[in-house]
């Protein structure tokens, strides 16, 4: 007779069996259990770099945006400083005529 012939007769054989097949899929999942614990904590980790290195790659891009606007103010500054002695000349010379 096979297994589950036995069991079908034999109220006590099938209760073993079901207590090891019971414990057998509870190891089971145990361990599926700590392999997803595990994965779980290795995403938290990952996620937790890559967080880090967007806060600080929007850093230096705002670092770079302020450099460039100081960069740009100097410019101007230049400009209105060369256009506003120009325009002192252009002043002198038609006053002095």
């Amino acid at each position: 007779m096979n297994t589950i012939q036995l069991e079908k007769t034999n109220l006590e054989l099938h209760v073993d069996l079901c207590a090891q097949r019971y414990a057998a899929l509870e190891q089971r999942l145990d361990q599926l259990e700590d392999r997803l614990d595990t994965l779980s904590e290795n995403i938290d980790a990952r996620f937790s770099k890559i967080e880090n290195t967007l806060e600080r790659i929007c850093q230096q891009m705002e670092s770079t945006q302020t450099d460039t606007q100081k960069s740009y103010l100097q410019w101007a500054s230049g400009v209105i400083v060369i256009l506003l002695a120009v325009a002192g000349w252009a002043v002198s010379e038609l006053i002095l005529q």
